[in-house]
């Protein structure tokens, strides 16, 4: 299993990247007092100096969970590995932008040393950034400011804290991690995953607010802590044999490039009546957003932009402003080899029990199957599109909104990918 560790999941009570000031003669005195804690680093700092062309950084990694418990994600690393596993970090060797790691080539500095400090209870490194090819975060780390980094980790299997389930994929996960995860008991034990033996084989520095912003709106969404492991699937840090939907996305992009423009967003879905958004609501407070929206996936009906940030998030945001930020249609998910795992569909999905009228006006409007994506596109033409509205979304917030609802859809064609009409229909909203 593999997983993903943001170094701001932790709270360190100080910054987790901080610029080594390296002179002539040696890392500042007064910066190796404040930062090189107990000695971790002594002996590596006492002989380094400047390195031409790179910047020193010291990164704290992650924590103990004897200490500081879990991370954000719900993950822990304990003591007794984290002692021995950050070696692992060097023998990787390379520091890398947005876990592209199948390339050294591709890397953006060097990992210097790695150590485990028993007094903070952490792993810390030492890493040398490229001034060339890490321009930003040379001047990020010069003007003082913390830089996003994050961490893959590979383990055989996870351990849910609280009944010691084993899971080596995350579908084999307990129900505790699966529906409870981050949630305390009422004899006060909290619900998290350990991570045993641990190798950790990369570290990243990452720059995608949006994506990060979408992630944010789906915990919102759906009250769930997205965990380390959907974070590492999130970046392609996920098994081969797991892949299959990203082989599907680059079909699917070829396949938007083939649409003519005059085609494209002609037959997408409208707006539901005002009945249907109420019923949509009940059912995603009653079921969960995910069972609402993976039922209405399994009866062919996708809800458009609008629908779907009122819908999932409580947002009133006209279609425009989501579509705007969705020019690019799927590039920007595919430069990064991200997957499709936002809004997959469960293999088991019960009737969400909408009414009939609501489903009714959804068939009308949001229905993906092709004669009746032609009907709406003749009713657009006779009777106009339906009517734009101004909308006051910061500009951050709507670009993530636009990211989430591009991995709704591409979810949405990828669970009825045995149907091509279908998915060509999907494809021409983009």
């Amino acid at each position: 299993m593999i997983k993903l560790i943001t170094t701001d999941s932790y709270d360190f009570g100080e910054a987790s990247a901080s610029l080594v000031p390296l002179h002539r003669r040696g890392v500042d005195s007064n910066w190796m007092l404040k930062h090189a804690n107990h000695g971790v680093f002594n002996d590596v700092l006492s002989n380094l100096r400047p390195m031409p062309g790179h910047t020193v950084l010291h990164i704290i990694a992650l924590g103990d969970e004897e200490r500081y418990g879990p991370n954000r994600n719900c993950d822990g690393f304990s003591y007794h590995d984290n002692k021995y596993a950050h070696v692992s970090f060097k023998e990787m060797g390379h520091v890398f932008r947005n876990h592209k790691n199948d390339d050294p080539e591709k890397k953006i500095g060097s990992v210097l040393e790695t150590a485990h400090n028993p007094h903070m209870s952490r792993v810390e490194l030492l890493i040398a950034l490229n001034n060339i090819l890490a321009p930003k975060e040379v001047e990020e780390a010069n003007k003082g400011n913390d830089i996003p980094f994050s961490m893959g980790s590979k383990q055989d299997h996870d351990v849910c804290s609280l009944c010691g389930h084993k899971a080596e994929v995350a579908r084999d996960h307990c129900d505790h991690i699966k529906h409870f995860l981050g949630e305390v008991t009422k004899d006060g034990q909290k619900i998290y995953m350990k991570n045993p033996k641990p190798k950790y084989f990369d570290i990243s520095a990452v720059h995608k607010p949006a994506d990060r912003i979408a992630y944010s709106l789906r915990k919102v969404a759906s009250h769930k802590i997205v965990g380390g492991h959907e974070l590492a699937e999130m970046y392609g840090l996920t098994p081969v044999t797991e892949r299959s939907k990203l082989a599907f996305m680059h079909a699917l992009a070829e396949l938007v490039k083939e649409i003519p423009a005059a085609a494209k967003k002609v037959s997408a879905p409208l707006s539901v009546g005002a009945n249907t958004m109420k019923a949509l609501k009940k059912c995603a407070e009653i079921r969960g957003t995910e069972q609402m929206l993976a039922y209405l996936t399994k009866s062919g009906n996708m809800l458009n932009a609008s629908d779907f940030a009122e819908a999932v998030l409580g947002h009133q945001t006209p279609n425009e402003v989501i579509d705007d930020n969705s020019a690019e249609g799927l590039d920007d998910l595919l430069e990064d080899g991200e997957e499709v795992s936002s809004f997959d569909t469960p293999p088991h999905v019960e009737n969400a029990g909408l009414p009939p009228d609501a489903m009714d006006d959804l068939h009308r409007s949001c229905s993906m199957e092709p004669q009746d994506a032609q009907g709406r596109a003749i009713t657009i033409i006779i009777k106009g599109a339906q009517a734009k509205t101004s909308s006051k979304l910061d500009p951050i917030e709507a670009q993530g909104l636009a990211m989430l609802y591009k991995h709704y859809k591409v979810a949405f064609a990828y669970a009825h990918r045995d149907r091509p009409e279908v998915v060509r229909t999907v494809a021409a909203t983009f």
